[in-house]
């Protein structure tokens, strides 16, 4: 296995992971486990190919590495499972576990920088919008937000199927980092104030099919506030909507 790093989330500590050192310890082995880039890896007489973030995965070894029973191995595996940490594939000779979200949490850095030295010299950005999101790959996202950005996409995309039709990796990726920027850099509450805004602005007449998707949140308008903010004085000007019909419960979920 080739030597590297791998990155660990702040928010392990306020999740309740470190409690239960035996699930923290068994994530842990899983993510240096993983392979960091694809490359194929043969097993017995089997070439298998891998993928960023996949690993082969046997109970006995997980057991002797981490000096724990194949049972408890089991039991984390199925608890990393329920969680959507990872997901599992099983043949009837070996199993490969993939890291949920691997390449969201795990880049790999000379990609990243291939990939941002080639969208400058290729085009030069129009705005500040779209620089930022030159760096999309190359940032830390919550998996709160990539979770409110493709829920946000399923629910616009059944009220407007001929319109919304792909729900791809980059923009539920581009659509979390508005909103985290919307909370580190505009200072704006993700309880408090962007999730209700959303909610309401998919029900009210004027903007539910104004806001698709989450990544012009921050684009401004003609009255030099940017998308969100108006969204957010409209409902405050309206007053705060009550979630009594399906479709109310429905945008919960967002």
């Amino acid at each position: 296995m080739n030597r590297g790093y791998i990155k660990l989330w702040r928010k392990s500590i306020e999740s309740g992971w470190l409690k239960n050192p035996q699930l923290w310890a068994f994530w842990c082995w899983c993510l240096l486990k993983a392979s960091s880039s694809p490359h194929d890896f043969v097993v017995g007489f089997q070439k298998v190919h891998l993928e960023a973030g996949d690993f082969i995965f046997g109970r006995r070894t997980a057991a002797e590495e981490l000096k724990t029973t194949e049972q408890k191995i089991r039991t984390c595996l199925d608890a990393l499972q329920k969680l959507k940490n990872v997901t599992i594939k099983t043949t009837n000779k070996f199993s490969i576990i993939s890291i949920v979200n691997w390449d969201v949490y795990q880049p790999n850095k000379n990609e990243n920088n291939q990939q941002t030295n080639q969208q400058v010299t290729n085009k030069q950005p129009t705005s500040n919008h779209k620089q930022e999101y030159k760096e999309v790959k190359k940032r830390y996202i919550s998996p709160e937000l990539i979770e409110l950005s493709a829920n946000f996409l399923r629910f616009q995309q059944n009220a407007f199927p001929e319109i919304v039709k792909d729900i791809g990796e980059n923009k539920i990726k581009n659509g979390a980092l508005t909103v985290q920027r919307l909370i580190e850099i505009d200072g704006y509450d993700l309880e408090k104030q962007i999730r209700p805004a959303l909610k309401w602005a998919v029900k009210d007449e004027f903007w539910r099919d104004k806001v698709l998707c989450l990544s012009g949140l921050r684009i401004k308008g003609k009255n030099g506030e940017k998308k969100f903010a108006n969204i957010l004085m409209a409902m405050c000007k309206n007053g705060t909507a009550k979630f009594e019909t399906i479709e109310d419960r429905a945008a919960r979920a967002i």
